[in-house]
């Protein structure tokens, strides 16, 4: 699947399976969020992986999407910094669709545990391999052309 397929079939997974992602997948993510496109490179921001040996992270919230794996993005409180980091995060969400994975934005969800000094957490994004189809059919999706 190529990234423009990802943006017109992409769909929220709220329900996963319970199967870890490789090593090396987990790997590429990274190594992909390392060299995600910012909307204002001035702004510092950070992504953290966080996975089912992650004991010591608690997510607090509604809401929750209960996956094995999450991504957390953090970002300093500048002009533009949240617009910014929903830019950033939307990236990994499409790529992870290139690659299998499914997700969903928990929007009030907090990582618990889990601070940066001067950063805020913005938002959480769960991850896995999902139960049912990652994606729908192009008629099912209702998107503006």
């Amino acid at each position: 699947m190529n990234l423009y397929e990802a943006i017109r079939n992409r769909r929220s997974v709220r329900t996963y399976r319970n199967v870890r992602v490789s090593a090396e997948l987990l790997r590429t993510l990274k190594l992909y969020a390392a060299k995600v496109m910012p909307l204002d490179e001035r702004i510092k921001t950070e992504f953290v992986f966080l996975g089912p040996e992650d004991k010591g992270v608690k997510l607090k919230g509604m809401f929750q999407a209960h996956a094995p794996y999450c991504l957390a993005v953090y970002s300093e409180e500048r002009p533009g910094w949240a617009l910014n980091a929903g830019f950033m995060m939307e990236q990994m969400a499409l790529y992870m669709v290139t690659k299998g994975l499914g997700s969903c934005y928990l929007g009030a969800v907090k990582a618990v545990g889990l601070e940066r000094e001067g950063m805020r957490q913005v938002m959480l994004l769960s991850f896995g391999f999902p139960k049912r189809e990652l994606c729908r059919d192009q008629e099912q999706a209702r998107r503006l052309h």
